[in-house]
């Protein structure tokens, strides 16, 4: 069985597990990422900023030094891992990061009507952000996404899908069968593969590899 995951893999325990069950591992990213020219927001223009992956916290630190008073929210616990590893408090984490309307119900109770930036990509689809109140969001895109479509030369029995943005650059050089099986990193890449036509979609709720780990011994049961 060959499992087609669009991101690189380098966690060791996921490894095991695919050399366990024999797998085939076809790990590649159909996308890139590059800095992009920001403004940089006025202390007084936010009171909490929000971060929905690792990649957005790397292209904001870059050029921004959060103050210490700032509220800093997470969409689910690698990203709140890597922003403590930037020497950072965080005071909210998303339970399931795969489920951006039930994130942002319980962040919004915790932060009431505060103002809230969000360091984003070039191709957001904003899944938090739409569940809030509009005039306290601030959209701040920190990168560009670029898509960068990749011909896989066989056909996996299992295709699992990272980002809408990764479905979008895989089709263009690649089909997706009905006897292929799909999993979907989240409700946001769910969404956009209906949208394309694909049903039969397995959605992990916490977006993560112990979770895709669980859900593929699953599927080869």
């Amino acid at each position: 069985m060959t499992v087609y995951i669009s991101k690189k893999v380098e966690d060791v325990d996921f490894l095991n597990f695919i050399r366990e069950r024999n797998i085939e591992l076809c790990a590649v990213s159909m996308i890139s990422f590059k800095s992009t020219v920001f403004p940089i927001p006025k202390e007084e223009e936010y009171e909490a900023v929000f971060f929905t992956s690792p990649r957005s916290v790397v292209f904001f630190l870059e050029k921004v030094a959060l103050a210490e008073s700032k509220f800093i929210g997470a969409i689910g616990k690698s990203t709140a891992s890597f922003i403590h590893q930037q020497g950072y408090s965080v005071h909210f984490t998303g339970i399931q990061s795969g489920k951006p309307k039930k994130v942002a119900e319980t962040f919004k109770a915790v932060i009431g009507d505060k103002k809230v930036l969000f360091p984003q990509s070039s191709r957001s689809k904003k899944s938090v952000q739409k569940y809030l109140d509009s005039e306290q969001c601030i959209d701040l895109v920190v990168y560009e996404t670029l898509l960068e479509p990749k011909d896989l030369k066989n056909s996996p029995g299992i295709l699992v899908f990272t980002s809408p943005s990764n479905v979008e650059s895989f089709l263009k050089k690649n089909s997706i069968d009905k006897d292929q099986k799909i999993i979907a990193w989240g409700d946001s890449t769910a969404l956009y593969l209906k949208e394309k036509g694909c049903s039969s979609i397995r959605t992990l709720e916490k977006s993560n590899l112990e979770e895709l780990r669980i859900t593929l011994n699953s599927m080869l049961n």
